[in-house]
């Protein structure tokens, strides 16, 4: 099950990106479409691993994949957070 939902999910972040990096560079979509198609490329894989690990009973690849999974998923909802709200923060220093 895991690997069926991964795969797709992986396919689709694929061509997100592609799109984001065929984008001219004055388009102001092109970070954002990519940090979206790697988000979802991201899940894809963390998804496929963790049902490769458990189809092979390999419990080191199912701890591999969610940790990088989960860890590029914070990096990236980082990057999509300052792209999109990112101008609207006020930030002030000392008092």
């Amino acid at each position: 099950m895991l690997l069926t939902s991964g795969a797709p999910l992986l396919l689709v972040g694929l061509w997100r990106e592609w799109d984001g990096l065929c984008r001219p560079l004055r388009d102001p979509a092109k970070a954002l479409t990519w940090v979206r198609g790697f988000r979802l490329l991201m899940i894809g894989l963390a998804l496929a691993g963790s049902g490769a690990g458990w189809l092979l009973d390999q419990t080191w690849l199912i701890v591999l994949s969610l940790a990088i999974g989960g860890e590029e998923m914070l990096e990236s909802s980082i990057m999509h957070f300052a792209l999109t709200r990112g101008r609207d923060l006020l930030i002030t220093v000392g008092r």
